[in-house]
């Protein structure tokens, strides 16, 4: 995320007639080629499942090469690649909930990826977050309790933040 500006959404609108997303998050979006290696969503997935096994997402320069699991994992492929673009398959963002008072249910992604002790990649657009991707979309893909590294600094183990 080096160079990239990070965001906190609180969802707060601040002046009559104003609007903000529900979402309670901090994010920012990574460099689109970085992402290398596994993980592992075990919340929601944009078709608006609740995980009942995780769903194994394998990423190459920035890109999502495979889709490993259960049934989960076959509706999701199956999802993206009717939208019919590579650019959705790209990382677009990391962000990490801090509501304390949502809760993961797998029916309101914008509540699931609030929730604390949770995190989110984003994969497709990203440009309204600072990045560079334009796709046919932008959906999130939720995992409970994570480990998050920056810099090999700990920031966030088993879902509880460390500062």
């Amino acid at each position: 995320v080096e160079g990239r500006p990070g965001r906190a959404l609180d969802a707060l609108a601040q002046e009559p007639g104003s609007f903000r997303s529900m979402s309670v998050e901090a994010n920012a979006a990574p460099l689109e080629d970085s992402a290398n290696g596994i993980l592992m969503i075990d919340v929601a997935a944009p078709t608006n499942i609740l995980l009942d096994e995780p769903v194994k997402l394998t990423f190459e320069k920035g890109l999502i090469v495979k889709i490993e699991g259960n049934d989960n994992s076959v509706r999701l492929q199956k999802f993206l690649d009717k939208i019919e673009d590579k650019n959705i398959f790209r990382i677009a963002e990391l962000g990490i909930g801090l509501n304390p008072a949502s809760t993961l249910t797998g029916k309101n992604y914008i509540e699931d990826e609030s929730s604390i002790g949770t995190a989110h990649i984003g994969i497709g657009r990203n440009t309204s977050l600072g990045g560079k991707t334009l796709a046919k979309g932008h959906f999130d893909l939720i995992f409970n309790k994570p480990n998050i590294f920056f810099d090999n600094t700990c920031i966030m183990k088993n879902g509880k933040l460390q500062f």
